[in-house]
């Protein structure tokens, strides 16, 4: 189940391409609730496969391989 709800949230960064995606934005899309999704995005970013730009109360998640650094 962990490797299927990764899977997903990549994916769907994936789609986004460069436009910014919020975790509320990602909860309601996947029908993840809020307290799991951020679990996931806290492993995902460890493990390097997705950026965060952190804005204070605020933060856009982006797919490692949308981002031009």
């Amino acid at each position: 189940m962990e490797n299927n709800l990764k899977d997903k949230i990549l994916d769907y960064l994936l789609q986004k391409k460069r436009e910014p995606t919020t975790s509320k934005e990602l909860s309601e899309s996947l029908k993840i609730s809020y307290p799991t999704l951020t679990k996931w995005l806290a492993v995902l970013e460890a493990e390097g496969k997705i950026v965060v730009n952190d804005y204070g109360n605020i933060k856009f998640y982006y797919h490692k391989e949308n981002v031009k650094r």
